[in-house]
Formats: C-alpha cells, sequence, structure tokens
C-alpha cells in the first residue's frame, strides 16, 4: 500500500512538472509571436512615414506649395486611418484569433489521449 501511495504521489508530481513546461511552452511562444508582431509593427509604420515624407515632397513638386503638399499628405493618411478603423474587425480580430488559438490549443488534445 505504501508503495502505491509513493507511486501516486511520483505520478502527481510529473504531471505538475508536464504542465508547469506546457505551460512556459506555450506562454514563449505567445510572447515571441507577439514581439515579432510588434517589430513588424515598428518597421512598418517607420516605413510608412518614410514613404510619406518623400510622396510629400513629390506633390510639393506638382503643387509648388509646401503647406498644400502636407495638408493633401495628411487628408489621404487620415483617409487610409479612418478605413482602418471602420475595418479593425475584419483586419485584426481574425488575424490575431487564429494563430493564437492554434498556439494554444495544439497539442491539448493529445495530453488526453496518451498513455503514460
Amino acid at each position: 500500500m505504501e508503495q502505491l501511495i509513493k507511486d501516486i504521489k511520483y505520478y502527481l508530481d510529473l504531471r505538475i512538472k508536464k504542465i508547469k513546461l506546457s505551460v512556459v511552452e506555450h506562454s514563449s511562444r505567445i510572447i515571441a509571436r507577439m514581439l515579432s508582431f510588434f517589430a513588424i509593427i515598428l518597421l512598418a509604420g517607420i516605413a510608412v512615414i518614410l514613404f510619406s515624407g518623400a510622396l510629400t515632397v513629390l506633390i510639393y513638386q506638382w503643387v509648388g506649395s509646401l503647406l498644400y503638399a502636407f495638408l493633401i499628405m495628411g487628408g489621404v493618411v487620415t483617409i487610409i486611418a479612418l478605413i482602418i478603423y471602420l475595418l479593425r474587425n475584419k483586419l485584426f480580430a481574425g488575424m490575431m484569433v487564429g494563430p493564437f488559438s492554434r498556439m494554444l490549443f495544439k497539442d491539448n488534445e493529445d495530453d488526453y489521449y496518451e498513455e503514460d
């Protein structure tokens, strides 16, 4: 009977360690995905700023007034921001929910059917 109790304690200890490792694995995947996502967003933002500046200079050459060039560029950026805001649920919810749910629940089904 004592051996059975020791085996049960050992088994429970192993299961707890397995759960801890699973949590560490899933959280590290999520953190890595989030960091890469934010790095991409940061680089894309820098690219948008540089292209906006170049496009403003081009508009300035066409229009002849730097003030009007900035106003036109500001209007274009405002319209794009409004479109992104209106489509935010379709654009970002699908992009974020799918990959994160697959990361979290990828191997969980196998845990129930594994033979230890």
